[in-house]
């Protein structure tokens, strides 16, 4: 059987109704793997605001973006709140496909 590549961003573009990176450009990018961990990024959107701290995990065929958050220690714990959030999940959703477009273009871009 002849498996053919996976093109997570027509897929989740298309899933989630958008234009793949939809004007989001990956600022900073340092790969970094471990477990599902594949690497840190800065990402432009097109308001113009930068968000920073962002990570880019995968595992299997499910990638997925972590986003920024502030660890704090609470009776000797270490635990996380986070910084950003979605009203709604479709809206992750697109957010998610769009940062994931970028980072694929990035990657497109630096491999030339």
């Amino acid at each position: 059987m002849n498996a053919r590549p996976i093109d997570y961003r027509a897929t989740m573009a298309a899933r989630v109704g958008v234009a793949a990176g939809a004007g989001f450009n990956v600022r900073e990018w340092k790969p970094f793997e471990k477990n599902t961990l594949r690497g840190f990024l800065s990402i432009e959107l097109p308001s113009g605001m930068i968000l920073h701290g962002l990570t880019v995990h995968q595992k299997d065929d499910s990638r997925w973006v972590g986003l920024p958050a502030k660890e704090y220690t609470k009776n000797g714990e270490r635990s996380w709140i986070p910084q950003v959030e979605f009203a709604s999940k479709a809206a992750r959703e697109r957010f998610q496909a769009c940062v994931l477009a970028a980072v694929d273009a990035h990657a497109g871009e630096v491999a030339k």
